[in-house]
């Protein structure tokens, strides 16, 4: 974030000229804008992956809540232990983090969420499994869009999951929450089309009798 002060020797770099410099320095730019979630899992927390992030972010909603956060708070988040929770714990002491975060986040726009955000997260705390071939949408995709609807996109079907979104040959999975007597969106041959906004989507699910 502070390349910019290095102007005259960067655009002296083989390979570098004005042009390049000022590329390099509008992507910096565009990168300074990062959800909560997002930047969280930047920090390289041990064992706080992708979806440790998100519960942080929802749970939590301000950056100041999860740097703060006592043993007893963490693991009220969903998915986290006491493992994890001492590890963000002493993530968190470290004097080095201590002093690095703070200039961090004067170089950073942290999108953090708001009540009003939720309003936009239907699906919010419910487990979904995906299955199967899943038409008009890549399995990635589709869990993206579920995630920013508040859903925790699991691969394996428990007594906790909420809803299976299955495909063509979606097998075991499927077999397992009907046996389950879990919730499930099942695609037909010609393909259940969803519509890409998301609001849209969690009305076709409704529509589906899946109300949660």
């Amino acid at each position: 974030f502070k390349l910019e002060n290095k102007k005259d020797y960067i655009i002296n770099l083989e390979g570098f000229g004005e042009k390049s410099f000022n590329n390099l320095i509008a992507s910096i730019n565009t990168s300074r804008e990062i959800a909560l979630h997002r930047f969280i899992y930047s920090l390289g927390i041990p064992e706080v992956g992708e979806s440790t992030a998100r519960n942080l972010e929802s749970h939590f909603e301000k950056f100041k809540g999860i740097f703060e956060a006592t043993y007893d708070e963490l693991i009220e988040v969903k998915d986290i232990g006491p493992k994890v929770a001492e590890n963000i714990i002493q993530f968190f002491q470290n004097p080095l983090i201590v002093e690095m975060v703070p200039k961090l986040l004067e170089e950073i726009a942290l999108q953090e969420l708001s009540k009003e955000d939720f309003k936009d997260m239907p699906l919010r705390g419910k487990q979904i499994v995906l299955t199967g071939k899943l038409e008009n949408y890549s399995r990635d995709e589709l869990k993206e869009i579920l995630i920013r609807m508040g859903a925790n996109v699991t691969s394996s079907v428990s007594s906790k999951t909420s809803l299976v979104i299955a495909g063509d040959k979606a097998g075991s999975k499927l077999k397992k929450a009907e046996s389950l007597g879990i919730k499930k969106l099942v695609f037909d041959k010609s393909g259940y089309k969803f519509h890409g906004r998301i609001k849209a989507i969690a009305d076709e699910l409704r529509s589906k009798g899946l109300n949660f």
